[in-house]
């Protein structure tokens, strides 16, 4: 999450509040953990539902070293930065598939967000799991 002034107070905008204004409904939230590079991500998964269209999406944000799955916790992670006197970088990496269940996509979005990291160069991977990845 970047702007050309790094304030400390740029939101990631979670794709909970992004579908819907795109007129879809959502599933509960589940909370998932995702394997890259070595290291356990956690991450949230959902169904977006909208007339002719269903769309399973798996999505993890960071902000400096932490992975805050919700909202508040992101405000938290950003507050305990700032308070270190640090202004976290961040990120958020979305993957969906179209057409199948929740149980189907499990793990074939885990299975390609795992392979997108492990194949991406050195800095790709620290820019999605912070400075501390093993790439």
């Amino acid at each position: 999450a970047y702007n050309n002034a790094q304030d400390g107070v740029l939101q990631v905008h979670r794709p909970e509040v992004c579908y819907p204004v795109g007129g879809f409904e959502l599933s509960a939230t589940q909370e998932i953990m995702l394997n890259a590079s070595g290291q356990v991500v956690p991450a949230n998964m959902f169904t977006a539902t909208a007339p002719g269209r269903v769309e399973q999406v798996a999505y993890f944000t960071r902000l400096g070293s932490a992975y805050p799955r919700k909202w508040i916790e992101q405000r938290v992670a950003v507050m305990r930065a700032n308070l270190a006197g640090d202004i976290p970088d961040g990120m958020m990496m979305r993957v969906s598939t179209l057409g199948i269940d929740q149980r189907e996509a499990r793990p074939l979005l885990a299975g390609f967000t795992t392979q997108f990291i492990e194949s991406s160069n050195p800095r790709m991977q620290r820019l999605l799991l912070g400075q501390d990845s093993r790439g």
